[in-house]
């Protein structure tokens, strides 16, 4: 690969897409459909969550409008729907080459319209792998709570991860 047209974030955010797509796995249909009373959702509707705005990114041309975005319930009930939209975001990744300008819509108060916020690719590559670690986290205490096994770093941060690696406890 030519270090010029390398870019990490495609790499970070590929670790975290094949973390998942190994958990989902190791899921029955029911446990991905499970909600356990918690009101958290279940394990297929956070999956797809994290799928959109994937989607939402890798689909825009210029702008990104993570809020008006499809909700395929297809893949949030069907794990191997799940698993296929999952490896054609690592499909979709790897064909980056260079970073862009874009804008993004972001509706972040109720009470204001959608606003244009200029950004580029590197930046909401950056955005999508911390908003897929976070639903991760709440993917991993849905795991727990079933009693599944589950890495010690899935949903964990990377920066967390990092410092875990260097304090003692």
């Amino acid at each position: 690969m030519n270090i010029d047209t390398y870019i990490p974030e495609i790499h970070d955010n590929n670790v975290l897409i094949n973390q998942l797509v190994e958990f989902v796995n190791t899921l029955s249909e029911q446990q991905f459909n499970d909600s356990l009373d918690m009101g958290c959702g279940t394990v297929g509707a956070h999956v797809r969550h994290v799928i959109e705005h994937y989607q939402s990114l890798l689909n825009a041309n210029r702008t990104i409008d993570y809020d008006n975005r499809p909700r395929n319930a297809l893949i949030e009930t069907d794990k191997s729907e799940a698993i296929s939209a999952l490896n054609t975001i690592t499909l979709k990744l790897n064909q980056i080459n260079t970073d862009k300008q874009v804008n993004v819509l972001c509706s972040t108060n109720l009470l204001i319209t959608a606003t244009n916020t200029l950004s580029s690719l590197r930046r909401e590559l950056v955005f999508v792998h911390s908003h897929t670690t976070h639903h991760m986290a709440i993917i991993r205490i849905l795991a727990l709570t079933m009693k599944l096994p589950i890495s010690l770093d899935f949903g964990k941060a990377a920066s967390t991860q990092k410092f875990e690696q260097h304090v003692q406890f």
